[in-house]
C-alpha cells in the first residue's frame, strides 16, 4: 500500500460517501434480518444468548457507584445464509445485537436493553468499501470493544474505509462512553481518531457532561502507523457545546455514522 497514492481530497470524499451509504441501516425485522426478543429475566447470562447466535464480546463489572454487576454482551448471528463465499475469502455478513443486563441479589439477571442499530450489519458489497471490527488499537496494543469502567460503559469500533481497488483511504477509531440511566444507556463522551494513509491524523473528543469538545489536526506525520500520533504536530481547537437533551444509544442509531457535535444536529 503506497501512502502517497491517496490524496486528502480522495480521503474526505471516501469518508463522505461511506457515511451516506450507512445512513439507513437495515430494518430490525423483515428485510434482511429478524431479531429475537429476549426474555426479561434469566437464571444465567448464557440464557440471554438465543439459539443460532454466539457471544462475540462480553464485559462484566460495576459502573460508577452502582453496586450491581452490569453485563454487556455483543451477540452475532450464525445464520449460514449470511456467509458469502467459501474458504479464507468467506465474508461474514451476519448482524450483531447489543445486550445489557443487571445482576439481581438472588443470582438471576434482569434485561435492561437490547439494541440492533448501533453496530450495523454490513452486506458483502459494503465491505468492499468499508469494514469495521469491535475494539480499537493504539500502537500494537489491542483495546477491547466492550469495557466497563468507573466512568461508564465504553463501546469501541474500528473502521477502515477503502478507495478503489488499490487499498485503504483512512482508518477511524470510535470510542463511546455511556452512563446507565434506568434502562437506558445515555451518551456522556465520544472520542475518535482518524488516520489517513497520507499519514495525517484528526482526533475528536467530546465531553457532554462538561459541555466541552475539541478537534485536533495532526500534520507532517511520519513513521510507522502504529506510532504515528507520537510523531505529529498537532493544533487543537476547543469549543463549548450547546445545552440540550443527552442522547441514548437508541437515539444514536448507526455507531459508525454518528455526528458528535450537537451544534450540527
Amino acid at each position: 500500500m503506497n501512502p502517497a497514492a491517496v490524496s486528502a481530497l480522495a480521503v474526505m470524499a471516501a469518508i463522505a460517501i461511506s457515511s451516506s451509504a450507512r445512513a439507513a441501516p437495515p430494518p430490525v425485522s423483515g428485510g434482511c434480518c429478524s431479531f429475537p426478543i429476549l426474555a426479561p429475566r434469566a437464571h444465567e447470562v448464557a440464557d440471554f444468548v438465543p439459539k443460532g447466535w454466539r457471544v462475540e464480546a462480553e464485559a462484566r463489572g460495576a459502573v460508577g457507584g452502582d453496586r450491581r454487576t452490569t453485563v454487556v454482551l455483543v451477540l452475532r448471528e450464525l445464520n449460514p445464509a449470511f456467509y458469502v463465499g467459501k474458504g479464507p475469502e468467506r465474508i461474514d455478513t451476519n448482524p450483531r445485537m447489543l445486550v445489557v443486563a443487571f445482576a439481581n441479589s438472588d443470582g438471576s439477571y434482569e434485561l435492561a436493553l437490547q439494541n440492533h442499530t448501533f453496530m450495523p450489519r454490513q452486506t458483502a458489497e459494503e465491505q468492499q468499501r468499508y469494514d469495521y471490527t469491535l475494539g480499537t488499537h493504539e500502537g500494537r496494543v489491542n483495546i477491547p470493544g466492550v469495557e466497563i469502567a468507573k466512568s461508564g460503559i465504553r463501546l469501541r469500533l474500528n473502521e477502515e474505509i477503502f478507495v478503489g481497488t488499490g487499498g485503504g483511504a483512512a482508518e477511524i477509531d470510535h470510542t463511546y462512553t455511556f452512563r446507565i440511566d434506568g434502562n437506558k444507556l445515555v451518551l456522556i463522551g465520544y472520542d475518535s481518531r482518524t488516520i489517513t494513509y497520507g499519514l495525517d491524523v484528526v482526533a475528536k473528543s467530546y465531553n457532554y457532561l462538561a459541555r466541552r469538545g475539541s478537534v485536533s489536526m495532526g500534520r507532517g506525520c511520519a513513521g510507522r502507523q502504529e506510532d504515528i500520533t507520537a510523531r505529529c504536530r498537532f493544533t487543537t481547537a476547543w469549543k463549548t457545546l450547546p445545552p440540550g437533551q443527552r442522547l441514548s444509544i437508541d437515539d444514536i442509531g448507526d455507531g459508525l455514522g454518528f455526528e458528535p457535535d450537537p451544534s450540527r444536529h
